[in-house]
């Protein structure tokens, strides 16, 4: 009775307020696997690396995944990538990952998430290419966020070809036209959101006439920073 009652209350708010309330009222939460259905953190709450492990523990039950920039800053990098290695193994329910800002360096973990279909990991810098070509695994992903990332434009080629995507956001990757005739190759069919940086040296109208003009289907937010646009 008590676990159904608390599925109606946020998880932040359980872990943060609620688990102080009683011993009885703290042992449910910390236990129950059912109240992590949808796992939504933000900078609010810092997670230390003990706290990381139990919520990884319940991955299993794992619906939705997010952590915001600054719910991580009081773990190591290395323990990151260790929980989230060993504890995220069985996240077969896994549907809606997010880690803005991440200090994480590996995305192996992906292998254990078969039914991701959104994955957002915009401003995580510590991923390199190595890392990126876990998402490849990710057969049934539909959006993709790697905005303000480390990703080569070669690797994102390859592990977005395949895909049905329908959101593709690579805001500051350096893009060449060529670059993204590859990207749009295989998904413009239902490629709908196409955000996205360019090489310096590519005018707007050049875009507009061998993108935009060409892709009518798909929807282009064009990022510069400010200094190119005088």
């Amino acid at each position: 009775m008590l676990v159904i009652i608390l599925r109606n209350i946020d998880l932040q708010y359980l872990l943060t307020t609620v688990n102080r309330t009683c011993k009885r009222l703290c042992d449910v939460i910390r236990t129950s696997s059912v109240l992590r259905e949808v796992f939504d953190f933000d900078c609010r709450i810092q997670l230390k690396n003990e706290d990381l492990k139990k919520v990884l523990s319940h991955s299993k039950r794992f619906e939705q995944f997010m952590l915001f920039s600054g719910a991580l800053d009081d773990c190591r990098v290395c323990d990151i990538d260790y929980n989230f290695i060993k504890y995220f193994d069985k996240a077969k329910s896994l549907f809606w990952m997010t880690l803005v800002d991440a200090p994480i360096s590996t995305l192996g973990f992906l292998v254990n998430v078969p039914n991701l279909q959104i994955l957002n990991l915009t401003g995580c810098k510590n991923l390199v290419d190595a890392d990126f070509l876990a998402v490849a695994s990710c057969k049934n992903l539909d959006q993709l966020y790697l905005s303000f990332t480390k990703v080569s434009p070669e690797t994102l080629i390859n592990i977005t070809t395949g895909k049905r995507l329908t959101a593709l956001d690579v805001s500051g990757v350096k893009l060449k036209l060529q670059h993204c005739h590859d990207i749009l190759r295989y998904s413009w069919e239902t490629l709908l959101f196409f955000h996205l940086s360019l090489e310096e040296d590519i005018a707007q109208n050049q875009f507009e006439l061998h993108i935009r003009d060409v892709y009518r289907g798909c929807s282009f937010n064009l990022f510069r920073p400010w200094r190119n646009l005088v």
